[in-house]
C-alpha cells in the first residue's frame, strides 16, 4: 500500500496513490482498530443520502398529502414537538397522526383551503422561541411541613410508579434536614417536593419549578454511576416531565433509563436474580431491581405508543421477561426478607397498569407496525379475540381505591379506540367500529369533565393527549352516516364544547392548549358541516370510500367562511382571546390569537401550535358495550 495512505481523505471515492498502484483502497480506522475498505464507506454514504431523501418526503412543510386514503393513514410524519424545537421528530402511526390528517382532509372539503399547509400555516413558518416560565430562583432549603409533601407523593405519585422505598426515603429525608450533603439524597428529596407541589393547586407551579431546578444542578453527578440510584433519579425526572413542561425532553430521559436497564441486566429475570441467587443481594434490593425495571419498561412502552415508534426495552417485543415486584407495603420489605400481610393497594394498581401496557403493545404491533401481515378489516377473528382480552382485563381491574374502577374504565375505552380507529392495517373502519369509537370517546370526555370538576386528576400532557384523541375521534366519526343518524348534531356539539372547556382550564399549566382550542374551534365547525349533506361521497373520512375527494371551489356544501366565536359551536359566547367575529379558515389560523407570546415554559410534548402534533391523538381506545352506560347521549 502506498506510503501516502495515511493522508487519504475519507470522503474521496478513491485516492490517487491507490489508483496509480492498482491496490485495494483502504484506510485505517483508529476507533475500530482495523482497516476499512473505501467501497464500504462509499456505500454507507450513499445509504445515508438515500435515507435523508426518504425523510424529506415525509415532511409536511413543502408538499401536501396524497389523496390516497391508505397512504394518509399508514405514513408517519416529521413534526416539531415544541415551539422552540429546531429539529423535526418522527411520529409513527400509533401516535394518532393519521387522525389529524383525516380531520384536515374533512375540513378542506368545507373551506377554500386546498392544502394542509394553508390550514396550518405554522407548519411552514418558523415559530418564535418562547421564554421559559420557570423561576430563576433556585430553592436550596427544604420547605417546612415536609411530611405533608411526602404524604402527597406517597399517596398520589407512587400510584403507578413506586420508585422509592418509603422507609429508606424517610431516612434520607431526615438526613437532608440534618445537613447531609449527599448528592443522591438531596436530589431525591428536592424532586419529591417538586412533584408533590405540582400535585397541588396551579399557583404552586413556580415553586415546584424552583425545587426542580435545584435538583437538576445535581443531575449529572447522580446519574453518572448508572446504577439503581441513577435509575430512580431518571424516573423522578420522567414523572416531573409528565406533570409540567421541562427543558429536558422526556424521550431523552426514558431512553437513558432504558439503556441503563439494558447495561445493568434489568431487562431479564435471569440477570436480575443472579446476584441474589449468589447471596450477594438482599430481598429488598431484588424487589427494587424488579420494581425499577417494570417502571422503566412501562414508561418506555408508553412513550413508544405516544410517538408511534417500536419499543426497545428488551430483546422481545412480545413480553417483558421480568417477574412483578412484591405487592407488600414497603414497611414489610426489608433486607432480611418480605414479611407476610395484606397487599398494598397502590402496588396492586401499578401492576395492573403495567399489564395494560402489554395489551396496548400487542395492538400496536399487529395494527400499526405489521402492515400487510395482519387482519385486513375489523371483522377478522383477531379483533374479537383482542376485544375479549381487553374486556377480561377491564373486568379484573382493582376496585380499591374508589376512583380506581372509573379510571381503568377510561383506559379500557382508550384501548378500544386504539383497536378500532383507522390504522395502517385497517385504513377504512366499518360503521360498527366508528360507533364503538364514538361511544368510547364520549365516555372519556365525560369522565374527564367529572375529574376536572372534582379535582380528581392531574393535568398531565398524557391527560391532554387523551382528550385530543377523544375529540379527534368524535369529529372523525361524524363522517359516518350511522353516527349522524344515531346522534343529533346538538349532542355532538355539546361533546366538543365540553372538551374545549376542559382544554381552556389547562392553559395555565400547558400554554400550548390555547392554540389547540383555537384550532379545534375551526376544525370542528368545518367537520360538523357533514350534517348538512346526505351524499357519502362528499366525506373524506367515512362512507366506505378509499379515495379522498379533492376539494374544488364548486363544492355544493363548502362554506368559504366559518363563524368562529369562542367554541364556534352551540354556545355563541365570545372567545376570551379574540375580538373579531368572522374568519375564513386560513385567517383564523394565522391570527395572532393563535400564537402565545406570553412568558411560559417551553413545552416538550403538547405544544399545540404544531400542525399535526397539536391535535393528534395518542393513547387510544374504544368500546361498544361501555361500562356505566357510556353510550348515552350527552346533554
Amino acid at each position: 500500500m502506498p506510503q501516502a495512505k495515511n493522508s487519504m481523505r475519507p470522503i474521496s471515492p478513491r485516492c490517487l496513490p491507490c489508483d496509480r498502484s492498482g491496490v485495494t483502497c483502504e484506510y485505517y480506522d483508529a476507533t475500530r482498530g482495523r482497516l476499512i475498505s473505501r467501497s464500504y464507506v462509499i456505500t454507507l454514504q450513499d445509504r445515508v443520502r438515500a435515507l435523508e431523501a426518504e425523510l424529506r418526503t415525509l415532511t409536511e412543510e413543502e408538499g401536501d398529502f396524497s389523496h390516497n386514503r391508505d397512504e394518509l393513514v399508514r405514513r408517519g410524519g416529521l413534526v416539531r414537538l415544541s415551539a422552540g424545537d429546531e429539529s423535526v421528530r418522527y411520529l409513527g402511526p400509533s401516535s394518532g397522526i393519521a387522525m389529524s390528517r383525516l380531520l384536515m382532509e374533512e375540513a378542506k372539503l368545507f373551506t377554500d383551503s386546498k392544502r394542509i399547509s394553508e390550514l396550518i400555516p405554522e407548519v411552514r413558518a418558523r415559530r418564535e422561541k418562547r421564554e421559559a416560565r420557570m423561576q430563576s430562583v433556585v430553592m436550596t432549603n427544604a420547605p417546612r411541613g415536609e411530611r405533608a409533601h411526602i404524604n402527597i407523593f406517597s399517596q398520589r405519585a407512587t400510584m403507578f410508579w413506586p420508585v422509592v422505598h418509603e422507609q429508606q426515603f424517610a431516612k434520607d429525608l431526615e438526613d437532608v434536614y440534618a445537613g447531609d450533603e449527599d448528592p443522591y439524597k438531596n436530589y431525591v428529596v428536592r424532586m419529591v417536593i417538586a412533584i408533590s407541589l405540582h400535585k397541588l393547586e396551579p399557583q404552586y407551579a413556580g415553586l415546584a419549578d424552583s425545587y426542580y431546578l435545584a435538583a437538576m444542578q445535581l443531575f449529572e453527578e447522580v446519574v453518572r454511576p448508572r446504577d439503581l440510584k441513577a435509575l430512580q433519579c431518571l424516573i423522578l425526572v420522567g414523572q416531573y416531565s409528565i406533570l409540567a413542561p421541562t427543558r429536558m425532553a422526556i424521550y431523552f430521559v426514558i431512553g437513558l433509563a432504558t439503556r441503563i436497564c439494558q447495561a445493568t441486566g434489568l431487562c431479564f429475570e435471569k440477570t436480575i436474580t443472579s446476584s441474589y441467587n449468589a447471596g450477594l443481594e438482599s430481598p429488598l434490593t431484588l424487589d427494587m431491581r424488579r420494581r425499577l425495571s417494570w417502571i422503566v419498561a412501562s414508561m418506555e412502552y408508553g412513550l413508544s405508543h405516544t410517538m408511534g415508534r417500536p419499543n426497545a426495552f428488551g430483546q422481545s417485543e412480545d413480553e417483558v421477561d421480568v417477574e412483578f415486584f412484591s405487592t407488600a407495603p414497603d414497611e414489610r420489605i426489608t433486607d432480611e426478607g418480605i414479611l407476610p400481610g395484606p397487599d398494598c393497594e397502590r402496588k396492586v394498581v401499578a401492576i395492573y397498569f403495567f399489564k395494560m401496557r402489554m395489551v396496548q403493545a400487542e395492538i400496536r404491533r399487529v395494527l400499526y407496525e405489521s402492515v400487510g401481515r395482519g387482519p385486513i378489516d375489523d371483522s377478522d377473528p383477531w379483533f374479537a379475540d383482542m376485544e375479549q382480552k381487553i374486556q377480561e382485563w377491564h373486568d379484573g381491574a382493582p376496585t380499591d381505591p374508589a376512583w380506581c374502577k372509573p379510571w381503568f374504565s377510561g383506559r379500557y375505552c382508550q384501548l378500544k379506540i386504539f383497536l378500532y380507529r383507522p390504522s395502517p392495517q385497517v385504513t377504512q373502519p366499518s360503521p360498527r367500529a366508528a360507533e364503538i369509537c364514538y361511544d368510547s370517546a364520549a365516555y372519556i370526555i365525560n369522565l374527564s369533565k367529572q375529574q376536572m370538576e372534582k379535582g380528581a386528576t392531574d393535568v398531565t400532557w398524557i391527560f391532554l393527549l387523551n382528550l385530543y384523541m377523544s375529540l379527534n375521534v368524535v369529529l372523525w366519526s361524524v363522517s359516518y352516516a350511522n353516527i349522524r343518524q344515531a346522534h343529533a348534531r346538538e349532542d355532538v356539539e355539546e361533546l366538543v364544547d365540553v372538551s374545549l372547556d376542559i382544554l381552556e382550564q389547562c392553559t395555565d399549566r400547558w400554554p400550548g392548549t390555547e392554540a389547540a382550542v383555537n384550532l379545534y374551534s375551526v376544525l370542528s365547525r368545518a367537520c360538523m358541516q357533514s350534517y348538512e349533506t346526505q351524499d357519502p361521497s362528499q366525506h373524506a373520512l367515512g362512507g366506505g370510500f378509499h379515495t379522498l375527494v379533492s376539494p374544488t371551489r364548486s363544492h355544493p356544501h363548502r362554506h368559504t367562511e366559518v363563524w368562529a366565536p369562542r367554541h364556534s359551536l352551540a354556545r355563541q359566547t365570545p372567545r376570551r382571546s379574540s375580538t373579531t367575529a368572522r374568519y375564513s379558515l386560513a385567517t383564523c389560523l394565522t391570527s395572532p390569537n393563535n400564537s402565545n407570546s406570553s412568558s411560559h415554559r417551553s413545552t416538550n410534548s403538547t405544544n399545540s401550535t404544531n400542525s399535526t402534533s397539536s391535535i393528534r391523538s395518542s393513547s387510544s381506545s374504544g368500546n361498544h358495550s361501555l361500562p356505566n352506560s357510556t353510550s348515552k347521549r350527552v346533554r
